[in-house]
């Protein structure tokens, strides 16, 4: 009996002990590892985009355009900020060539709402040729400028040219025969030339008159 007893104490203690190993096991503190440390993805890194950087990027990318070649003969219109070098590019002709069609005095003085001839003989830097006159005038346009016909009897200097549209007064010159070789009413000459009607109507050589084929048409005879 007595070893009976002390066997089942032995049992007891041996239970006891491995309950105390257990939750002693599972009371211990677990190591960490050593950490290991992630490394991080690269970014990719986008290009800073900025209003300049997009307005060149689109500039790039934007083919210069190219004149439109012309089929007939076209009108312009004048707009506020308009150069005459800058209509002509937009056409693909030259500003001269503009200006000898539109019989322009001053290529450099166009108005808002004027309209500008664009000639198909003006176009690739071609020189538009022989150009005639406003209706009922008598002059033309060439490359030297603008040119009298020539048909006033008596006259001294038949065929006077005006380059630029600015004609140089030569001895033995009279306005009469001035507007009638150009064609143009004597009336509006003086009026084109304040400076004439300030001299009382004197002219001396050497003096530059300006001649303006908007001008009406000379309607004297052949003989002024």
């Amino acid at each position: 009996m007595r070893r009976l007893s002390l066997f089942a104490g032995l049992i007891v203690l041996l239970v006891i002990s491995l309950s105390a190993g257990l939750i002693a096991a599972q009371q211990a503190p677990t190591t960490p590892g050593p950490l290991v440390e992630a490394t991080p993805t690269p970014e990719m890194e986008l290009p800073e985009t900025t209003p300049e950087a997009t307005a060149q990027a689109t500039l790039e990318a934007t083919p210069e355009s190219t004149p439109a070649a012309l089929l007939t003969d076209e009108t312009y219109t004048v707009v506020r900020g308009d150069r005459l070098i800058k209509i002509a590019e937009r056409y693909g002709v030259t500003a001269d060539c503009l200006t000898r069609a539109n019989r322009l005095t001053n290529p450099n003085r166009i108005l808002i709402g004027q309209t500008l001839l664009i000639p198909v003989s003006c176009q690739a830097g071609q020189g538009g040729g022989e150009i005639p006159a406003a209706a009922g005038t008598t002059a033309t346009v060439t490359d030297a400028g603008i040119t009298g016909n020539g048909v006033c009897q008596f006259d001294r200097y038949p065929g006077r040219v005006a380059p630029g549209g600015t004609y140089t007064i030569r001895a033995g010159d009279t306005l009469d025969f001035i507007a009638c070789d150009f064609g143009i009413a004597l009336r509006c000459l003086l009026e084109t030339n304040p400076q004439i009607s300030a001299n009382r109507g004197r002219i001396h050589a050497g003096d530059p008159i300006t001649i303006s084929l908007a001008c009406p048409a000379w309607e004297g005879a052949v003989i002024p």
